[in-house]
């Protein structure tokens, strides 16, 4: 029952925001209709033309109360929509807060895990040209653990240089996007 009574309020919903000027119409003229039957007496029309304006002055005041109510459904629907659009935005820049928090994390666990274990390679690599100058054989195998140890340390600047853009243009968007829709709201909600 109550599935049958939301469906039915929702699409009596949608039919007042597709078709409420008719549906104000029809109610109106429906009122003025049985306002202005007078089954009871046939009375010639006394007066002239302020008796006319008389008799219609409720449809015209209706008519006024309808202009209104359509003019505040539309600015409660553009009202709502505005809405979801600054509730997207704002779940856009918390989703693009979160990867940056992300990739942060990321960048401070390969600094901290592959970084330092990188440069005590680094280290102990060089040392063992040193003593290892004259030996062709072991300085073939040094000269291979240095040319990884180059590539993987080229990943790392990529990393670094990777996560260094993202900041940066992210920030641009961010910076862009409240200026051109000049939402006061969304200025303190990103930080970066």
């Amino acid at each position: 029952m109550k599935a049958w009574i939301a469906s039915s309020w929702n699409t009596g919903r949608e039919f007042m925001e597709k078709y409420g000027i008719v549906v104000g119409a029809l109610g109106i003229y429906g009122y003025y209709l049985l306002v202005s039957l007078n089954l009871f007496s046939h009375q010639k029309m006394k007066g002239g033309l302020l008796s006319l304006f008389l008799q219609f002055d409720s449809l015209i005041l209706m008519w006024g109360v309808m202009y209104v109510v359509v003019q505040l459904q539309k600015y409660r629907k553009e009202k709502t929509d505005q809405e979801k659009e600054q509730q997207n935005l704002y779940m856009s820049y918390e989703r693009q807060r979160i990867q940056l928090t992300s990739l942060d994390e990321i960048t401070e666990m390969l600094n901290d895990k592959i970084n330092n274990p990188l440069s005590i390679i680094s280290l102990s690599t060089g040392s063992l040209r040193r003593k290892t100058e004259r030996d062709s054989e072991l300085g073939a195998y040094v000269e291979r653990i240095e040319s990884a140890l180059k590539r993987v340390q080229e990943v790392m600047v990529g990393v670094h240089g990777y996560h260094a853009k993202k900041i940066v243009r992210i920030s641009k968007e961010v910076i862009d996007l409240e200026r051109q829709e000049g939402m006061p709201g969304l200025e303190g909600s990103v930080r970066l």
